[in-house]
């Protein structure tokens, strides 16, 4: 056989305007932005062949595994077909392209992996050749990542700016301030907490962000939810003013473990104990915290996205303290429930390229996909770059004390000290955790 004889053979290939595609499902009854998946198929033919059809198919396979006592199930979610009937058209030797889109829901299940799963979409391409053996050739399958943004279409997610009051019995009055220019996996995120006036003598021993992800797993029978046990995952606190280990970022895929390493961020260590907490003492604690890559963390599942596995998160705050005349900590913990956007929400990947006047689309048939730029792979450093004034703007939201929401905590303060020392007789027992509520 010729060393170069298998070159005789037909071939067909896609490939993707887009290898990743965002959606964002319509939260009402109302018609939803359904984007379009275009692409090329490219057949390579050595000699002249006469084709009956072509055919495409985009598919979305969901894995899922609710954990013990739960079987593994494998579910076809999503079937597109298109077909081009060529009738027996002769095409000459060469490459021949043929493009193609698909209208892709908006409330499509996104791409996932995780312990309970995965949910992945593809494309591939068949060629029928005409003749009585009716023989065919077909293509390998193209992976298409479908995301979510709970943005508009070209928007970056929105910023997190928001303020939570709390009252302990032990610590008075205290103020957080969660800050972010936009809330993704591998963002970002400055909190700081106020304790405006605590009733007694308190050592802070530590102050510390999680984010705690819930999982609940769909199967075909609806009866059967799988609702595994919620995981915390602590975020590290980072200090912008040092430098990350030197790393070049690089376009990205989400694909576990494609060799691509997250950049080791500087690390900040606070004092232990944190601070001596005097009686009636103000104090402000203010850190840069980073969240997990999606390896750890998921997206947070949009409310009208058609998934098997379903993704919720809290955003946490916690204070461990420890009262004068105790041996044992206590546990202050705070939270509120947030939206988590892909790591790969980023502007220049929402935005679709413009053409010029000259070319206003492509004249070439597509080789490559269009790539896109992934946060995890961002280091600290880049970060700062790209988002400085929108950093600089959220490690600043401390309060002035002439916002309303100041001068509304100052009015409580004199409520519940008063309150306070009407009861001061009742303390809590020691080693008793305390009781915690969240103020909206």
């Amino acid at each position: 056989m010729p060393p170069l004889a298998f070159l005789s053979k037909p071939s067909i290939k896609v490939t993707l305007e887009q290898e990743m595609i965002f959606v964002r499902p319509s939260p009402s009854a109302t018609p939803s932005d359904d984007p379009l998946l275009r692409g090329t198929v490219v057949l390579s033919l050595p000699k002249r062949r006469a084709i009956r059809a072509i055919r495409i198919k985009l598919e979305a396979l969901s894995d899922v595994y609710g954990g013990i006592d739960f079987p593994y199930e494998t579910e076809k979610i999503l079937e597109k077909s298109l077909h081009m009937e060529l009738d027996g058209e002769v095409l000459e030797a060469g490459n021949h392209a043929f493009g193609f889109a698909f209208i892709l829901p908006s409330s499509s299940a996104v791409y996932q992996r995780c312990s309970y799963g995965r949910c992945r979409h593809f494309v591939r391409a068949t060629v029928d050749y005409a003749g009585p053996l009716k023989t065919s050739s077909s293509s390998s399958p193209i992976a298409v990542w479908v995301t979510a943004n709970p943005t508009p279409l070209g928007a970056s997610p929105e910023p997190l700016d928001t303020s939570l009051q709390h009252y302990s019995s032990d610590l008075g009055p205290i103020a957080v301030t969660l800050s972010s220019p936009h809330l993704t996996v591998s963002s970002l995120i400055h909190a700081e907490l106020h304790f405006l006036s605590p009733p007694q003598n308190v050592t802070i021993i530590h102050i510390s962000c999680l984010v705690t992800q819930t999982f609940v797993v769909h199967y075909k029978d609806p009866q059967r939810i799988a609702r595994p046990i919620p995981k915390r995952h602590l975020l590290t606190k980072v200090d912008i003013s040092a430098h990350a280990t030197p790393l070049v970022p690089t376009p990205s895929r989400p694909i576990g473990g494609a060799g691509s390493c997250a950049p080791l961020d500087p690390v900040r260590e606070d004092p232990n104990p944190l601070h001596e907490l005097k009686f009636e003492e103000e104090f402000r604690y203010a850190s840069l915290f980073r969240v997990p890559n999606d390896d750890h963390i998921r997206p947070t599942t949009l409310a009208a996205t058609e998934a098997k596995i379903r993704v919720s998160h809290k955003l946490v705050v916690e204070v461990r303290y420890r009262l004068g005349y105790e041996d044992e900590d206590r546990l202050l913990t705070i939270s509120r429930p947030v939206e988590i956007a892909s790591c790969c929400c980023l502007g220049d990947s929402l935005l679709l390229p413009a053409y010029s006047v000259v070319a206003p689309s492509p004249s070439q048939p597509l080789i490559s996909p269009r790539r896109n730029r992934c946060l995890c792979n961002t280091s600290l450093a880049e970060m700062r770059t790209m988002e400085g004034l929108a950093l600089e703007r959220a490690s600043t939201i401390v309060g002035t004390g002439d916002s309303e929401a100041e001068r509304a905590m100052e009015e409580r303060v004199e409520r519940e000290i008063a309150e306070q020392r009407r009861r001061s007789e009742l303390k809590t027992a020691p080693g008793h955790a305390t009781a915690i509520h969240l103020l909206r």
